[in-house]
């Protein structure tokens, strides 16, 4: 992940968005670890199956 962001940042790539669940304090914790911030906006995801 840390290579990821470093490549993001050599391309001047400004912003970045990463999901995880409300309750996943681990990824939360990683993510902050290498930059990431808390914006406390909530997003939903919805997956549509072709009938």
């Amino acid at each position: 992940m840390q290579l990821h962001v470093q490549q993001l940042r050599s391309l001047l790539v400004k912003r970045a968005i990463l999901f995880t669940g409300d309750n996943n304090q681990a990824d939360q914790a990683v993510y902050r670890g290498i930059g990431f911030l808390p914006t406390g906006e909530k997003y939903s995801l919805v997956l549509f199956e072709k009938i």
